[in-house]
């Protein structure tokens, strides 16, 4: 059962293509794609069966802040979970748009358990959206997001699970047309591993990037997010000075707002491992 969904649209947003093709071979890179032409303000959608992840990594509330310190403003609204809000969730995949295609981004997140160790089902789950999402937008870029390991950067097991979890993701992708990679799992072993990045995740004696996947600290929340940001529009963004970040699952509770240049410890380096990761 998919139990989260988070939906942004976004106003006045450039991207790398005016428009895509639906009809392409897994192979196929996203400059090979043509969009139809946009009428109305393009939207992106977020939505997964893991909500620990999605809330705890904060991706859409920075990626907000980022895309209006870019001039890229936006609408937000939520829905917590697919179960108990059903018939409002499918009401949004019958919403049309004179285009034709109501989202025009989505970001599809996996369960890490499931990801890791049951392929099939994997599988199963991302077709099963993707059929959702195809029915009023048949030509979305949809996204898989790449879950990191599930263990500590110092466990034995670390590198391993991360291969096993690129691989599947790679495998998911391949199974359905129309899908690409969200490569949050190969950013964190760029961040944690590359010595060309020059950039040291163990700062005050402590990782700033994560301490699992479903409690990234705030160079991880912040990495993730600058990642979605130019893997959909190419280029490196402009940061704000403040961002949102969400501490429970609670929607109720207030949002606190970070420095970012306080609370992150190297900003472009992130951002260029962000950018050379898309």
């Amino acid at each position: 059962m998919f139990i989260l969904v988070i939906l942004i649209s976004l106003l006045g947003c450039n991207t790398k293509s005016e428009s895509m093709n639906y009809l392409f071979t897994p192979k196929q890179t996203e400059k090979d794609l043509i969009i139809p032409k946009r009428i109305g303000k393009p939207r992106i959608l977020f939505i997964g069966n893991n909500s620990e992840e999605l809330y705890y990594s904060n991706t859409p509330s920075i990626f907000l802040d980022i895309c209006k310190a870019n001039n890229e403003t936006m609408d937000f609204s939520i829905n917590a979970d697919y179960k108990k809000n059903k018939e409002e969730t499918d009401q949004i995949f019958k919403n049309k748009d004179k285009d034709g295609n109501y989202f025009d981004y989505v970001v599809y997140y996996e369960s890490t358990s499931v990801a890791l160790s049951d392929l099939d089902k994997f599988k199963t789950n991302t077709k099963t959206i993707t059929e959702k999402i195809r029915k009023n937008s048949p030509y979305a870029l949809i996204y898989i997001y790449q879950a990191m390991s599930p263990v500590s950067v110092n466990d034995f097991y670390h590198k391993d699970y991360y291969k096993i979890l690129q691989k599947n993701s790679t495998s998911v992708i391949e199974s359905t047309k129309g899908l690409k990679l969200l490569k949050a799992g190969d950013a964190f072993m760029d961040a944690y591993f590359n010595p060309d990045n020059k950039y040291n995740y163990f700062y005050n004696n402590i990782d700033n990037l994560s301490k699992n996947p479903y409690e990234e600290l705030n160079d991880g929340k912040f990495l993730q997010a600058v990642l979605l940001y130019t893997t959909i529009f190419n280029k490196k963004p402009i940061i704000p000075e403040i961002v949102s970040l969400r501490y429970s699952f609670d929607l109720n509770e207030l949002i606190h707002f970070p420095i970012v240049r306080k609370e992150v410890t190297d900003i472009y380096k992130l951002i260029d491992i962000a950018y050379n990761n898309q």
